[in-house]
């Protein structure tokens, strides 16, 4: 059975409705459903293929050796599909077995694939990195060998320090959007402000020594948040905020360009948090915008924001 015969251009736009109807706002590219139709387009007619495909590769997860090679392959057989791919995550599965070891070479794909992939992805703009335990040495070389990234997510990374981050923000010139959550630390060696990139939107979510280290890099990289739009700092348990000279003079910094803030503190202190924040950076209504709601409750805002996928959002009243 053909499918109906309309201009292809009908039926490319048909196609491009998928990932909002089927899909999940902002969450489309992780909705399996979605990611099924699309595929199941792309083999009706070859007329659908391009724009299908252009969907499909907008995001791309891979969590298995297996997904890694397929990818390639297509990249080889179809050199243009490169260039429709502007987010990559590295996601990397575990063994069936929760008690089973994981050995190193379980990771080997990851640099395979990071070796491989800088030539074929030019215009990559977000890279994700996502539950990598015990990061080579090598991982900040070859990763960073994506020029094009502006949008750098290390996301629930095990042993790693805080000066292993500095070194591979430090080798992305071009990034703006940097997200680092639940990742487990070690102790920092000494490490160098970073003074190259310009970011407009910075989520740290961090605790402990973590969060101490990283409030020490931003007060020494102050240059990298004269642009900055969007400030989420938050913890798994509490941020001091009031009476932290680093955390005022980043506020005060950032506070000509700055058009959302979030900062996670104590619910029971959230008003008068919300006065000393409006009067340290002279907030102005429908300027700087912070939740009227404690963190832990409006969680549903976080993400979104964090991501940039809503724009600049209005909360406060």
């Amino acid at each position: 059975m053909s499918p109906p015969q309309l201009p292809t251009e009908i039926w490319e736009r048909v196609i491009d409705w998928i990932p909002i109807f089927d899909g999940l706002g902002y969450r489309w590219m992780h909705n399996t459903t979605t990611k099924n139709t699309l595929s199941a387009c792309s083999l009706v007619n070859w007329s659908w293929l391009p724009r299908a495909r252009f969907h499909l590769f907008i995001h791309v997860e891979l969590t298995t050796t297996r997904q890694s090679q397929a990818f390639l392959s297509i990249l080889l057989r179809f050199p243009s599909a490169s260039k429709g791919v502007k987010q990559l995550a590295i996601f990397p599965s575990k063994p069936d077995s929760t008690t089973a070891k994981i050995e190193p070479s379980h990771y080997n794909w990851v640099y395979n694939i990071l070796a491989t992939l800088p030539n074929f992805l030019t215009e990559l703009e977000s890279l994700i990195f996502t539950e990598l335990p015990d990061l080579h040495p090598t991982f900040i070389v070859m990763a960073s060998r994506f020029r094009s990234v502006r949008e750098l997510q290390l996301l629930e990374l095990d042993k790693m320090s805080f000066s292993e981050v500095v070194r591979l923000i430090n080798r992305f010139p071009r990034l703006q959007v940097l997200n680092i959550a639940n990742c487990q630390w070690v102790k920092p060696a000494h490490y160098y402000p970073s003074k190259k990139c310009q970011l407009y939107r910075l989520w740290f979510d961090t605790d402990g020594d973590c969060q101490d280290d990283a409030l020490r890099w931003m007060t020494s990289s102050m240059d990298c948040f004269s642009a900055l739009q969007v400030l989420l700092l938050t913890s798994p348990s509490t941020m001091t905020v009031r009476g932290d000279p680093r955390v005022e003079s980043i506020l005060v910094q950032c506070s000509r360009t700055l058009k959302f803030l979030l900062l996670d503190i104590d619910e029971e202190n959230f008003g008068e948090y919300n006065d000393y924040i409006g009067q340290l950076i002279g907030s102005t209504p429908g300027r700087i915008s912070f939740p009227d709601t404690p963190y832990s409750t409006g969680m549903d805002l976080l993400e979104p924001v964090a991501h940039g996928l809503y724009g600049i959002p209005t909360i406060a009243s």
